[in-house]
């Protein structure tokens, strides 16, 4: 639930907590409070099935990443509405521990780099490949998972997060680990009309800017 009223927060979480019921208020984004809570209460030794009530995709992307194996299932219920342009969305029930099983391990593992690249609430999805296709990609090449494991990690620099990153995006975008920005530009330029230029340069002139990004995130 989402309210700007501090006293009606503060008096209906009261309210909650004197019928025993849990409440747990989020000081900014609510997504990783969602996904933590409800991964802590699959982990715990008498766990059953817990269901996550959410429409945002970013808490499915967190909770395959951080479900593991030996805990409880969780579900994903995103339920009924109507999104932009009034088209009508029906209810959807996900089991993360089967989608989790068809993805598999590797990609799950890379599941936050996956999702910032191919966009998401705070970065924009780089131009003509949605998340299905970087996550088919990634899924078949090991050393993209490596990369992909370097820009998720806390112990990487900006640097090494950068490196990683353009790697990956090249790759994306037909090179290979010999290939750099420059060379895929002068590619562009080479194979490309005037039409299609303009907007391959304007791809690869955002790649500094948008791995910058990620590092801040």
């Amino acid at each position: 639930m989402f309210c700007s009223n501090p006293t009606f927060i503060a008096l209906f979480a009261a309210h909650l907590r004197q019928n025993n019921i849990s409440v747990y208020e989020a000081e900014d984004d609510a997504d990783t409070v969602i996904a933590s809570v409800a991964v802590n209460l699959a982990s715990r030794d008498d766990a059953h099935a817990v269901v996550t009530v959410a429409q945002d995709t970013d808490i499915l992307v967190l909770l395959l990443y951080h479900r593991k194996p030996t805990m409880a299932d969780i579900y994903f219920l995103s339920e009924s509405g109507q999104r932009r342009g009034g088209k009508a969305v029906a209810d959807k029930c996900i089991s993360v521990s089967d989608l989790q099983t068809k993805l598999g391990q590797n990609v799950c593992n890379c599941m936050l780099a996956i999702h910032a690249v191919g966009g998401c609430d705070t970065t924009s999805a780089i131009f003509g490949h949605g998340k299905g296709t970087i996550c088919s990609h990634i899924s078949r090449n090991p050393s993209l998972q490596e990369h992909c494991m370097t820009m998720q990690s806390l112990q990487a620099t900006d640097s090494d997060v950068c490196t990683a990153g353009v790697k990956l995006l090249v790759s994306t975008y037909g090179g290979t680990d010999r290939d750099n920005l420059a060379q895929l530009r002068y590619s562009d330029v080479s194979n490309s009309d005037s039409e299609q230029l303009g907007a391959s340069s304007s791809v690869y002139a955002l790649f500094d800017c948008f791995l910058c990004r990620l590092v801040i995130l």
